[in-house]
């Protein structure tokens, strides 16, 4: 994506915020990252910061993630490689892989538990 022109800048513009911000609140770079998704403005009128959407899930995301890597790091070189998992089960609509990784990592039946509060939560967009 970095190398479509307008999106290039955008991400540019985003991660020279996000530097300054880290810099400034010395806030560890990839902490900042998790929180800002673009920035809007620009120097003269000032930049506002723009957040992810579903907060609160995308950090229980990440602490999966996270925990999915430490515990399997025999199967995968970086954290990176088991986001990648997801995000290619995600546009392709195989979840088996993923379903076998959280099954191998926190037991029999937990990929089920996972789906049904995934399910059960509420639909924030709907509501906009």
């Amino acid at each position: 994506m970095a190398e479509w022109p307008k999106l290039a800048t955008e991400l540019k513009d985003r991660d020279l915020y996000i530097k300054r911000i880290s810099q400034k609140d010395n806030i560890p770079v990839e902490k900042v990252r998790q929180t800002v998704a673009g920035v809007k403005g620009n120097d003269s009128t000032g930049q506002k910061w723009v957040s992810y959407p579903y907060h609160e899930e995308r950090q229980q995301f990440n602490s999966m993630v996270d925990e999915l890597f430490e515990k399997n790091k025999d199967d995968f070189e970086s954290r990176e490689e088991v986001f990648r998992l997801f995000a290619e089960a995600t546009v392709s609509g195989r979840l088996l892989p993923v379903a076998r990784l959280i099954e191998k990592t926190f037991g029999k039946g937990s990929f089920r538990l996972i789906s049904k509060k995934s399910a059960d939560m509420p639909d924030r967009e709907a509501s906009i």
